[in-house]
């Protein structure tokens, strides 16, 4: 940390002119530190006796210039005869040491606003990446998406309906269409107030990954729906869910990301996280000591907040799931292993020492399936092992039964797990 007699003749140095190059990077690097210190350098400029102070020999700051070389009277005569001459020549001095103060501190200023106004893309390792391309080429990709406009309360108007997309690059291009279509017709130019609105939607045994304008990734699964703005306006970034997804959030400190769900919203605060609103135990083992029906919110990194319909938000942390009761709208929170419920993301599924019932506890979020254990026993059964997600059910079933010595079988909407 510079000590402030360094910084008091630093800035002596600027305002007479004779600041050197280091001085600058010191001042600039103790201007950025914190805002106490940009505050006291505004409080320095704002003193009435500030440049005469300066001006002076540090042990002289609190008093008045001596001048006693044994000649007082000829000296005093000589500093009256060149008083405005070195008084015309201190005021360009000091208007000049001003005008740099100001441009140092509007650099600053403009450097710092900058840096926390800036929109920082996720990132998306290697794999994610990898996962996406093999979801396009599996044939699992693909959505129906409708573009609607809304101006003022007015949200029916459609513009594409239930068109199919198999990537991110089909959905850019259907965005462009639509907005070059409405721009050529001069009956329909867009008016201030209009917003274009998409709602995509994917099916049974279909998955989604898409590019929202800010640049957060959405991985849309099975059997839900997503609708959001076309471009972000105004103070925020809301999105409305059904079903599930996985969010890779841009970082916008001054547009919070909002996620809308009719159980209640989640907020994020820059993270990665996965809500999925059809939440329900009974469909799956209920190992992980929340049981019940509603929304489900899982963080993987960051921090976001959790709000059910009129009540407080909740904040979580890493590994935390949260979920939110259909019925009385009450949220519990427990630690959790996050794989189960994130796992889906990741194009594959690996498992230690992991008991049979959350790997088929897995096995039936990703394909939509429920789970009956036919022998109570075998839920404690361990395995070890990954499971491809892109593999069909029954030969994952099969290789399981195989390695396990257990009969796994789907009958209708529901895998039987039994010896």
């Amino acid at each position: 940390m510079i000590k402030i007699d360094r910084i008091y003749d630093i800035i002596s140095h600027l305002l007479i002119g004779s600041i050197t190059n280091k001085e600058s990077e010191e001042l600039e690097k103790w201007l950025a530190e914190s805002p106490k210190n940009r505050d006291l350098m505004e409080r320095f400029m704002q003193r009435a006796d500030m440049h005469q102070m300066l001006m002076m020999p540090r042990a002289h700051r609190n008093g008045g210039i001596v001048f006693d070389d044994g000649n007082g009277t000829q000296e005093a005569i000589k500093l009256r005869y060149r008083r405005r001459i070195v008084s015309i020549r201190m005021q360009w001095k000091r208007s000049l040491a001003i005008a740099s103060v100001a441009i140092v501190l509007l650099v600053v200023g403009i450097s710092l606003w900058n840096d926390y106004c800036k929109i920082v893309a996720p990132e998306v390792d290697q794999a994610t990446l990898a996962v996406m391309r093999t979801s396009i080429e599996s044939g699992r990709s693909d959505a129906s998406v409708t573009i609607r406009s809304r101006k003022g309360k007015r949200e029916d108007l459609s513009l594409a309906s239930s068109v199919n997309v198999r990537d991110d690059q089909a959905l850019t291009k259907l965005y462009q269409s639509v907005r070059n279509e409405r721009l050529s017709e001069s009956e329909n130019v867009f008016a201030e107030s209009e917003e274009l609105l998409a709602d995509i939607v994917t099916h049974h045994d279909k998955e989604f990954w898409m590019t929202l304008s800010d640049g957060t990734r959405v991985h849309l699964n099975y059997n839900s729906s997503l609708t959001y703005p076309i471009q972000f306006v105004g103070d925020s970034r809301e999105v409305y869910l059904e079903g599930e997804a996985y969010f890779f959030v841009a970082k916008d400190r001054r547009h919070p990301f909002i996620v809308h769900t009719r159980y209640g919203d989640i907020k994020q605060y820059g993270t990665e996280f996965d809500v999925n609103t059809r939440y329900d135990s009974q469909n799956s083992t209920g190992v992980y000591g929340i049981k019940g029906k509603g929304l489900a919110v899982v963080l993987v990194k960051g921090s976001i907040g959790v709000t059910p319909i009129g009540k407080t938000e909740h904040r979580l942390k890493p590994n935390e799931l949260a979920v939110i009761s259909e019925g009385n709208k009450d949220l519990n929170v427990a630690t959790v292993d996050t794989t189960p419920f994130t796992s889906w993301n990741t194009g594959s599924f690996a498992f230690e020492d992991c008991p049979l019932d959350k790997l088929m506890d897995v096995l039936g979020r990703w394909y939509g399936k429920k789970i009956h254990f036919a022998d109570e026993s075998l839920r404690k059964e361990m395995f070890t092992g990954e499971i491809d997600c892109y593999e069909q059910l029954d030969h994952i079933l099969s290789s399981l039964g195989k390695s396990t010595s257990i009969d796994m079988t789907v009958e209708g909407n529901t895998i039987i797990i039994g010896k």
